[in-house]
């Protein structure tokens, strides 16, 4: 390629004998000569060495161009255009890339060990394909794989290693490549084949789950499975030939690999509708292959060189290069273990156990996790499908009448199979199987049409859901109508009920109750596939719920009618009593079905007691919803029922009030969420104990007790989470600043996730508060703080009063900002003295906190200890009566305060006394204020004198000049003195209210702290306020 110009143009780099078809004649556009063939994909690319840069030609031709003039090349197409989005980049332009496949020779010897390694690698990029990835990414990676397709053979004799002219095999390494690659490469691509027309064949999405694009390749079509079976038992008998030449393991190895391909050949290629449950001994020996290969692997040795997504250039892509997909050899195998068991698995419906065993089965297969690949939801289908056509298995007909009967018990003359063979137009039978025969060709395509939707994604199968519902309810109606019309046939009585005379309507009851389960998975997936939000879960459970105890009602409706001891009429004069045995198992039915439903109902009012009471103590994150309301999200939630006719959707005021309950108390609430829990455990601990045939999963009994044991597990976590909001509610805890809830949706079922409400993890932040020569304190605080905030470091604090300036920018004294440490969090607060940069002595903590107050109704006490670690003197106390305010910041409780000097030469105390008093008493008004003490010097000495009077606290006068007082907040000030610029002592005490300060500040004498000025601190103190003793006056 030529090298940039100097000035910036981007050049263009082409084929050199493609230059001339660009070169624009004189005589017009349509002189340009068209190349002599045009191949959609080319046999060879052109390589990097073959560009030039044909820049200049480009702009020289395109000056002659006139205005509006255009050059249309009809040779161009989309798939060029496409892969040259963005010429010259070799993310976009698939022309850049190397063909790294001219060069490969296929037969170049490798080692054995590295032959196991590709053929391992080709077995990931085959289980990458079957999770999802295209071929592209995957086994059109293989060069080994492209050598054999560039061909594009027909015939088993052209899909070979050998290159055009042939190349000599007589190298023992060759002829393993020839001998045993290429046989398991043939039998890969085979298996593609098969697997592609398989996915096609049957309902499942393309690109959803699958990619069936094949980029216009062969994928030997045209060759029988059985000459591939042939070419691999001959590729087993060369490898036993072969005598002591490879190892034991090696060998083992490659007859692994090539007998598993060989039984995927054979279990692929079947016809399904030929199927028998003796086909399972193929999946069971290529289960037991995949163990050989598993524990073979680690012979294998990866070969890197033998993949390239250079092979992308030449494949009919329309997007642009994408990059090689890399599968790990555990997943591949895991995957390949649990897709020949699943396959083995589904044969089980081939023993027809009754209508209602098979609906479970299906039901409980796709619960699966996880999910079953798409082929063998594919072949689920085809075995199934199978069946219902083949007349000698179980038709549609018998189908529907095995599930009504079991359901429903309808009147034997409905489901007489005598029926049939009445042709007298005025026999009521003849009536009777002309409206049967019509509901079983217009029921049957609804329920053939539900089990094809149960073997899509379950994100699908919501969709879908969605839309047949809709369906349902239309038939339902139709259905009424034909019950109707049977009733006149078949001489049916009224059965008195609670809501008076009612008759049985067995194919509208059936119908019914399909529907009603469907309304039911629908929201049940919205939980599992996490459709909705968390502050959404009451509401959509209480919908669970309410479809739930329809079905409870529409259940025991139905078991009345099953208990019926009447024979029919026309019956009666055939004299041929009814089954008691199929009454008996139409009650088991109803009875089983009742007991999951109520267990289902009561784990659901579990659940909406339980996000009630998170909600209504703000423990649910409800995201912010500018553009949206709840009203409109509940439409859109409940849009799938706003058709149904029965049951109808509830008004949306209607639903917050049900949801809302505000009638009752939070404690109320929690407790019936535990009482709900403890039933809903209950009854999925009976339905776990039942057996398989009672609880009609013959065919997927281990499935469904797992289910079980996940349902009890939610109820257990239900339980759990109730009992710790309940003692957090106690305690005065409950509330989102010391409490998480996080949705666990792993250990429980999926559609029952329950909540795991923590206590907050504490979070250290250290802060270092200053003054201009000196570090004055250490705090720690466990969690951001809220008001005025601002960020260090990715954490908050606060500042006095309204000061939004940052840290380091605002005035104060070295104390002044401690009373941020504690405010509406329980927060660990831990000061400390300093000696110039020695850090040794542990701080203390002080903990816990109520929400409004620093210290309230507990026993704190706050450690100012040495550096040093050498001071050990009596502590003073700090004295504060009951009953301050609730905003003060020490209430209720004695709370000691030690003081300690850094040169252990403080042999005294000092005590302060708060007495009981109104807001403006407290020691702190509004925000948690402490008392602070720091000495820095050995020289200084600390002498406080006991209260004097109920409303005064005297101190000694300080030694040394005082250097004013700062308000840090309204009526709060700190008063600091020293000598020179050293900090020797420092009180935050209660001043006097603000009047008393107005004589300073008309001075002009505002307050200095360290150097630095106070800007509208709200309270100004000079020195000469406190002649001889500081008093703090009381109001």
């Amino acid at each position: 390629m030529g090298e940039a110009e100097s000035n910036g143009v981007n050049h263009l780099a082409y084929p050199a004998e493609d230059l001339e078809r660009f070169t624009i004649k004189e005589k017009g556009p349509n002189s340009i000569p068209a190349p002599a063939t045009s191949p959609i994909i080319p046999a060879s690319q052109a390589t990097m060495d073959s560009f030039r840069d044909v820049t200049a030609e480009f702009f020289d031709a395109s000056e002659k161009l006139e205005i509006g003039q255009l050059i249309k090349d009809p040779y161009f197409t989309l798939l060029q255009a496409v892969g040259a989005l963005e010429i010259m980049d070799p993310k976009m332009d698939s022309g850049m890339l190397l063909a790294e496949y001219e060069s490969f020779d296929a037969l170049q010897p490798r080692l054995p060990e590295e032959v196991v390694g590709i053929m391992d690698q080709l077995l990931c990029h085959e289980m990458a394909w079957h999770a999802g990835s295209a071929l592209s990414q995957t086994l059109f990676t293989s060069l080994y794989i492209d050598r054999l397709l560039s061909s594009g053979p027909s015939t088993l004799a052209e899909a070979t290693f050998q290159g055009p002219h042939g190349k000599k095999t007589d190298t023992p390494e060759a002829q393993l490549l020839e001998n045993v690659l290429q046989p398991f490469c043939v039998g890969l691509i085979k298996c593609c084949c098969h697997v592609n027309h398989q996915i096609l064949t049957e309902q499942i999405y393309e690109e959803e789950d699958f990619v069936t694009q094949v980029y216009g390749v062969n994928l030997l079509e045209e060759v029988k499975s059985g000459e591939i079976v042939a070419l691999l038992e001959s590729a087993l008998s060369w490898l036993e030939g072969t005598g002591n030449l490879y190892s034991e393991e090696i060998r083992n190895a490659f007859k692994y690999r090539l007998l598993l391909r060989k039984s995927l050949v054979l279990v692929f290629s079947g016809e399904t509708k030929e199927w028998s449950p003796e086909t399972t001994d193929v999946w069971v020996t290529s289960l037991e292959h995949v163990k050989g290969v598993e524990e073979t692997s680690r012979v294998g040795r990866a070969v890197p060189a033998a993949f390239s997504i250079s092979v992308q250039r030449k494949l009919a892509s329309q997007v642009p290069p994408r990059a090689m997909v890399n599968y790990p050899f555990r997943d591949a195998i895991s995957d390949l273990m649990r897709f020949c068991a699943e396959g083995k698995d589904i044969l089980k419906i081939l023993d027809f156990e009754g209508s209602t065993n098979l609906v479970n089965y299906f039901l409980n297969f796709m619960t699966r996790q996880p999910s079953p690949s798409p082929y063998i939801r594919s072949l689920l289908q085809s075995v199934f499908f199978g069946q219902v056509e083949n007349p000698g298995k179980f038709p549609i007909k018998q189908l529907l009448y095995d599930d009504l009967k079991e359901l429903c018990y309808p009147a034997d003359i409905l489901l007489d199979p005598q029926n049939d063979l009445v042709e007298a137009p005025q026999d009521p039978r003849f009536e009777i199987n002309k409206r049967m025969n019509w509901f079983i060709e217009r029921a049957g395509k609804s329920f053939l049409e539900f089990f094809r939707n149960i073997c899509q994604n379950r994100s699908r199968l919501r969709r879908t859901l969605c839309h047949s519902i809709l369906d349902w309810d239309s038939l339902q109606v139709e259905a009424e109508e034909v019950d109707s019309e049977l009733r006149q046939f078949t001489n049916e009585e009224a059965t008195m009920t609670a809501n008076g005379p009612s008759f049985a309507f067995p194919l509208s009851s059936w119908v019914y109750h399909y529907k009603l389960r469907q309304m039911e998975w629908i929201m049940l997936l919205g939980f599992e596939l996490e459709v909705f939000q968390t502050h959404e879960f009451a509401g959509m459970y209480w919908y669970l719920q309410h479809y739930t105890r329809t079905r409870i009602s529409h259940i025991e409706r139905m078991l009345q009618f099953a208990n019926r001891p009447t024979p029919s009429p026309l019956l009666e004069r055939r004299k041929e009593p009814r089954s008691n045995q199929a009454q008996a198992k139409s009650l088991s039915l109803l009875n089983f079905y009742l007991l999951e439903a109520a267990g289902v109902q009561e784990l659901a009012g579990a659940m909406i007691s339980l996000f009630t009471a998170l909600s209504r103590l703000n423990l649910l994150k409800k995201p912010p919803q500018p553009f949206s309301s709840d009203a409109l999200r509940y439409e859109v939630r409940m849009k799938p029922f706003f058709t149904i006719g029965c049951p109808e959707v509830v008004p949306f005021e209607d639903f917050q009030s049900l949801v809302g309950d505000q009638e009752m108390e939070t404690p109320e609430l929690l407790e019936m969420a535990s009482e709900s829990a403890t039933d809903a455990k209950r009854n999925f601990d009976q339905l776990s104990k039942l057996d398989a045939r009672i609880a009609r999963v013959v065919l997927c009994e281990e499935r469904y007790r797992t289910s079980m044991r996940e349902m009890m597990r939610s109820c257990i976590g239900v339980g759990v989470a109730t009992a710790v909001l309940s003692k957090a509610l106690q305690e005065g805890k409950a509330s989102p600043e010391l409490l998480d809830v996080q949705i666990d949706r792993e250990r429980y079922h999926p559609s029952f996730p329950a909540p795991k409400i923590v206590v907050k993890k504490r979070q250290n932040l250290k802060l270092i508060f200053a003054s201009n020569t000196t570090i004055v304190a250490t705090v720690t605080i466990d969690q951001p703080l809220r008001f005025n905030q601002h960020v260090i470091d990715g954490w908050v604090f606060q500042t006095p009063g309204n000061d939004q300036r940052p840290l380091h920018q605002v005035p104060r004294s070295p104390v002044g900002n401690l009373r941020s440490g504690l405010q509406q969090h329980a927060h660990n607060l831990h000061v400390t003295t300093r000696n110039g940069d020695t850090e040794r002595a542990p701080p203390t903590t002080i903990k816990p906190l109520y929400i409004g107050a620093a210290l309230e109704q507990q026993l704190h006490n706050l450690s100012l200890a040495p550096r040093n670690g050498k001071a050990q003197h009596r502590p003073a106390t700090v004295h504060v009566g009951p009953a301050v305010d609730i905003l003060a910041g020490i209430q209720q409780g004695p709370n000691a305060l030690h003081l300690l000097g850094i040169d252990g030469g403080v042999d005294g105390g000092a005590s302060v006394h708060v007495l009981d008093a109104d807001v403006d008493a407290a020691l702190v008004e509004h925000h948690p204020h402490h008392l602070h003490i720091a000495l820095y010097s050995g020289q200084a000495r600390v002498r406080s004198r006991p209260q004097q009077s109920p409303g005064e606290t005297k101190l000694p006068a300080p030694d040394g000049e005082v250097q004013g007082c700062v308000a840090d907040y309204v009526r709060s000030c700190a008063l600091a003195q020293g000598v020179g610029d050293q900090i020797l002592h420092i009180h935050v005490l209660r001043l006097v209210r603000r009047e008393a300060c107005q004589e300073g500040r008309r001075r002009g004498q505002d307050c200095v702290v360290d150097g630095a000025e106070v800007v509208d601190s709200g309270l100004v103190c000079t020195a000469d306020q406190f002649p001889g003793e500081a008093g703090v006056q009381t109001f």
